[in-house]
């Protein structure tokens, strides 16, 4: 019995050196987890754009602007494709806008494609030491969620999980993609290419409202998600260096994106209102004392023009107007890009902590 007890502890103990060794070869080699979050440059071709993105070593979107002050502020910009600049190529992103406009402050996009609120966390527990501020960007399936999987709680632990987990995404895009060339994928075509909207649709005829209207459950889960990141974001930076605002909704700004989903066959929420997933975002930052920049009007009166006619995500003129109503509350200079003039956007004074 001593015997087996010994070879079982031998085994275990092997088992263990190992893991802890190839967890320290993939930290070494890629970085923490948060860090392999983030994928290398890629060509994205859908309906309405064909872009190549262009990255930095570390993965991170490129971003242009001046040269940065070596001392001057660095603040992060968090949240999913929006933040990343999905459908616009380099320079056009709001992030680089920001940082047009800005004299001191560099700002750094920490966008990711599918990004959620359960990823802002990581990324902020092990990118965001060196950084002086951050605006995070919500979308309303953030709220809407997705959860994390076990193998997605240790990819957010361990680097070599999340090495598995980007393995993972990668072949389960490549066979979904190659399967719907077939006709058997969940990736829906549109003209040939592929589209976001159908691909959400073909799941479900209300998926595209659900995320301006999410579930109770959805809502109470975001609720505790929302208050453990807001306690993180206010210890380490305070409540006067962070910023929340929360994307609108095409389906709510845009009549011609709303009609488009209409005419596939999908439900879309009410024209012209935030809707309750945008509304919960700007509650829950007044509940935490944080700072919300309200962006909805400014992009209620021309939303056919910053929205892509066939597709979720803004257009280069919908980067603009992002960057435009969040550089008077960044405290930026609202002339700083050259013909540009910054509509006004409300800020929600932070509350007391």
């Amino acid at each position: 019995m001593r015997r087996v007890v010994l070879v079982l502890g031998t085994a275990v103990a092997a088992i263990g050196v190992g893991l802890a060794l190839g967890e320290l070869l993939v930290r070494l080699a890629l970085g923490p987890p948060a860090r392999i979050l983030y994928t290398g440059s890629f060509r994205d071709a859908q309906t309405d754009f064909d872009v190549v993105y262009g990255v930095t070593p570390e993965g991170l979107r490129r971003t242009c602007g001046p040269a940065p002050d070596a001392n001057g502020p660095r603040i992060a910009v968090l949240g999913d494709s929006f933040v990343f600049g999905q459908g616009v190529r380099d320079c056009e992103d709001f992030v680089s806008l920001l940082n047009l406009r800005s004299r001191d402050e560099r700002f750094l996009n920490f966008g990711i494609i599918g990004g959620e609120i359960a990823d802002y966390p990581i990324v902020a527990r092990d990118l965001l030491a060196d950084t002086d501020g951050v605006v995070v960007a919500f979308f309303g399936n953030d709220v809407e969620g997705r959860g994390r999987s076990v193998l997605g709680r240790l990819a957010d632990l361990s680097s070599a999980f999340g090495l598995i987990r980007r393995a993972r995404r990668a072949w389960t895009l490549y066979r979904i993609r190659e399967a719907d060339r077939d006709g058997g994928g969940t990736i829906a075509f549109f003209e040939g290419r592929p589209n976001n909207v159908l691909s959400v649709l073909r799941e479900s005829a209300d998926g595209m409202r659900r995320m301006a209207e999410p579930s109770p459950d959805e809502i109470a889960d975001f609720r505790t998600r929302f208050a453990r990141l807001a306690e993180d974001l206010l210890r380490r930076f305070g409540p006067e260096r962070v910023w929340i605002t929360c994307v609108p909704d095409g389906q709510t700004v845009s009549p011609s994106f709303a009609e488009f989903i209409r005419q596939q066959g999908g439900s879309v929420a009410p024209f012209g209102a935030p809707g309750p997933a945008y509304e919960l975002v700007r509650e829950l930052s007044r509940e935490h004392g944080l700072r919300f920049v309200d962006v909805f009007p400014g992009f209620l009166p021309d939303g056919d023009a910053l929205y892509h006619p066939h597709d979720l995500h803004w257009t280069p003129a919908g980067q603009r107007r992002m960057a435009e109503l969040l550089a008077g509350p960044l405290g930026l200079d609202a002339a700083g890009a050259p013909g540009a003039q910054a509509a006004p956007a409300p800020v929600v004074p932070s509350a007391a902590p």
